[in-house]
């Protein structure tokens, strides 16, 4: 999860939403699965996250800066002209990428053809033999490396990565600092009610959350295209 809870930013300029979950989870499902109705009621909670990380990733495409690549393939060449075009802007804190599976896909191929080079030398080593989805992937050319299914489309054609800084421990109270910002009003909660006459339970999952970009200088949209030639 690219993002944190920023202190420093006024929820009232944050617009608030109420997303939320309702199933009823029924004895029948609970008795028939063996799964207990927590499980099921932690199963909407990790819905109702990735609905955040969804929201927030979605920011990358209200940045004020951009490295438009628009039908043009990922490649190092591209990836590293923008990573210095970021560094310009000068932001603060752990420098860091996060790419779509198309985006990470043709950064994998890259890797592939420029075995002679960076690949012999160690340098991308961990992120091409990473499986991971939805997560770190590993370092390359000083850059931590995420990937996420959850990155923006640009277009029908084009995916929006980003790069963006991290902060750990530079907030107050040891929170650590990004470009996503999120107020919080009120954390996940799960609620349930017991429906004799539907045999189970009637649970809703709830937050009361917001989302924008505090600090557009932390943020850089990389635009490429979807499909590998």
């Amino acid at each position: 999860y690219a993002s944190s809870n920023i202190p420093l930013t006024a929820k009232s300029s944050i617009t608030a939403s109420d997303p939320g979950l309702r199933s009823l989870i029924t004895d029948q499902v609970v008795q028939d699965t063996g799964m207990m109705s927590s499980v099921a009621v932690n199963q909407m909670i990790e819905a109702l996250r990735n609905y955040n990380d969804v929201q927030t990733l979605g920011l990358i495409t209200s940045a004020t800066n951009t490295s438009n690549s628009s039908g043009v393939n990922l490649t190092l060449a591209l990836w590293t002209a923008a990573k210095a075009a970021f560094k310009a802007q000068k932001p603060l804190g752990t420098l860091c990428f996060v790419g779509s599976t198309n985006q990470m896909r043709d950064f994998d191929l890259d890797l592939i053809n420029s075995g002679g080079g960076t690949m012999v030398q160690g340098a991308g080593l961990d992120i091409f033999n990473g499986a991971m989805v939805d997560g770190y992937r590993g370092i390359y050319n000083g850059v931590a490396i995420f990937e996420s299914a959850n990155v923006p489309e640009f277009d029908a054609s084009n995916d929006s990565g980003a790069f963006f800084v991290l902060q750990p421990g530079a907030g107050p109270d040891g929170v650590t600092l990004s470009p996503f910002a999120m107020g919080v009003w009120q954390e996940i909660t799960a609620e349930g009610v017991r429906v004799p006459s539907r045999k189970g339970d009637d649970v809703t999952v709830t937050e009361r959350v917001g989302w924008q970009v505090w600090a557009q200088y932390w943020l850089r949209e990389f635009v490429t295209k979807k499909a590998a030639a």
